[in-house]
This record gives structure tokens, sequence and C-alpha cells, in this order.
């Protein structure tokens, strides 16, 4: 089982409010959301050669 170790960082309050009226949309929490964001950020940045759709179908498989 994966450990999760949280810690508390900053975002300007936009972002967060940008988070917030996206998750309405989702099921999702606003963490998860970041979390989500984060990875198809980090995924799309180690690999420019995928498509977006690609990507999003890889984070989805690795949850």
């Amino acid at each position: 089982m994966k450990s999760h170790k949280m810690i508390e960082i900053k975002l300007p309050k936009r972002l967060i409010k940008q988070v917030d009226e996206h998750v309405l949309q989702t099921e999702l929490t606003t963490e998860q959301q970041i979390e989500h964001w984060i990875k198809l950020g980090m995924m799309a940045e180690e690999h420019p050669e995928l498509t977006l759709s690609f990507v999003k179908d890889l984070v989805q498989v690795t949850k």
C-alpha cells in the first residue's frame, strides 16, 4: 500500500477558485482535482510526443 505524505502548499486564490468551479462538474474533491491535473501535466511534459487524450488515458490507467 502506498503511503501518502501530505504537505501544505500555497496556491493563488484565483487558481483554487478555478479548481473549485471545475469540481462542481465532477465527483472529485479540490485536492483530488489538483492531484489529477499535476499528474496530467507531469506526464505531458515527460512525453511531449503523446496527445493529450492519450496522456489522459494513461493517467486513468495508473490510478
